[in-house]
């Protein structure tokens, strides 16, 4: 009975193991240097790929809104000035929806080595109500964004064992004020708020 006991295991082991190797043997890493491409390999990844930037400036025409589970966005060179992923500015309310820069909506996101920002609401949202979990940014720069910097929003969600490592947030203009406001139109600029973050 024992003995085939461990062949069961054995064999279940075995298949987990394939399996694995099976999912990272078909990952792919996409190399891309233009907007459309980057949005179109965001678009279209597979669980595991890698989305390899080059450096260059990459003004979005839409938000990078990740669902594909187990996604990296990294920039080429390892240093975050090189690529910058960014909105119309952190003063224009754009009607490109471009003003997230980017949205981590499943597990296991990477974004790291690059700069995101110049954007009317938040540089990266993790989106807890969509239970994103493990989330990892790092080496990144997070700069000149009208609300969050890093938003995590909870609306019932949780998002667990996300990871913040070596990022630089960064605030060099001043948020204007829109045609008929007297003030800042959110007075709602800050860091980081992960309303629904765990562990």
């Amino acid at each position: 009975m024992r003995s085939s006991t461990l062949r069961a295991w054995s064999v279940f082991a075995g298949i987990a193991i394939a399996c694995v190797m099976s999912s990272a043997a078909f990952a792919a890493t996409w190399d891309v240097d233009t907007v459309s491409e980057l949005q179109s390999a965001q678009a279209n990844a597979s669980p595991g790929d890698i989305i390899l930037i080059q450096p260059g400036d990459y003004h979005l025409t839409r938000s990078l809104y990740i669902t594909t589970a187990d996604i990296t966005l990294r920039g080429a060179t390892g240093n975050f000035d090189d690529v910058v992923i960014r909105g119309d500015g952190m003063n224009v309310e754009s009607p490109t929806s471009n003003d997230i820069p980017i949205q981590i909506v499943n597990d296991d996101i990477t974004i790291e080595d690059l700069t995101v920002g110049d954007c009317w609401f938040n540089g990266i949202h993790i989106h807890a109500e969509n239970y994103a979990d493990r989330a990892t940014i790092r080496n990144v720069k997070i700069r000149n964004c009208g609300e969050r910097f890093i938003k995590g929003s909870g609306s019932g969600g949780a998002s667990w064992n996300s990871l913040v490592e070596f990022c630089v947030i960064e605030q060099t203009e001043a948020r204007q004020t829109r045609p008929g406001h007297s003030v800042d139109p959110d007075d709602y600029i800050g860091g980081m708020d992960c309303m629904a973050a765990k562990d």
